[in-house]
């Protein structure tokens, strides 16, 4: 799974009565309507496979093949600002047992770190995308990075890494309307309750 999910993935962790169930469904849906994915899993041993990298805690059964993602014990970006961690339990028989963990930490504490550490006045748009995504679940920087790269298309680059030039672009042209919401002391938190995990 990419740190990008197909609009309905996306849709759901806005969507009234979410629950980890309906994410679980659909990130599977997602992976598995990928007929190169479909065909890579096949090429894999029967076994158990962890991963990372897009904060997203997941994980799912396909063929006798587990994959098991444990989220981020510090950004998730599931839709449930929580710290995820994942304890998987295997026995000398080779049975195994997953147990998706959540924990709630002083995000106010995180947030105020970034400012200071000094990092919002050396990264002011890094600092506000990590903060909304610390106090949200949600992810806030693939919109950014989505749109940096249709700028570099549109100034003439076709391949990655993308120019400085494009960069300032991209942030000079984005869309302004990045949270104002989060639980820092200098945002106005009009944002409702993060939905409880299910599973």
């Amino acid at each position: 799974m990419f740190r990008s999910h197909s609009p309905e993935f996306l849709q759901l962790i806005d969507a009234p009565g979410y629950t980890r169930t309906h994410l679980l469904t659909q990130a599977k849906a997602d992976l598995l309507s990928v007929p190169a994915a479909v065909a890579e899993i096949k090429k894999m041993p029967e076994g158990v496979y962890l991963s990372g990298h897009n904060h997203i805690q997941f994980y799912m059964n396909h063929e006798n093949r587990v994959f098991i993602n444990p989220g981020s014990c510090g950004e998730p970006l599931d839709g449930d600002a929580r710290a995820s961690y994942t304890i998987l339990s295997v026995n000398p028989t080779g049975e195994y047992s997953i147990d998706e963990r959540r924990i709630s930490y002083d995000q106010l504490a995180a947030a105020t770190a970034l400012h200071t550490a000094g990092y919002h006045a050396y990264a002011p748009i890094w600092s506000d995308i990590m903060e909304a995504e610390l106090c949200t679940g949600r992810d806030f920087f693939y919109p950014l990075a989505a749109h940096v790269f249709e700028t570099a298309g549109k100034m003439g680059e076709a391949s990655y890494p993308v120019s400085n030039a494009a960069w300032e672009e991209a942030i000079r042209t984005r869309n302004t309307t990045l949270p104002s919401f989060c639980c820092h002391p200098r945002h106005t938190p009009d944002l409702p309750p993060t939905p409880p995990t299910a599973g």
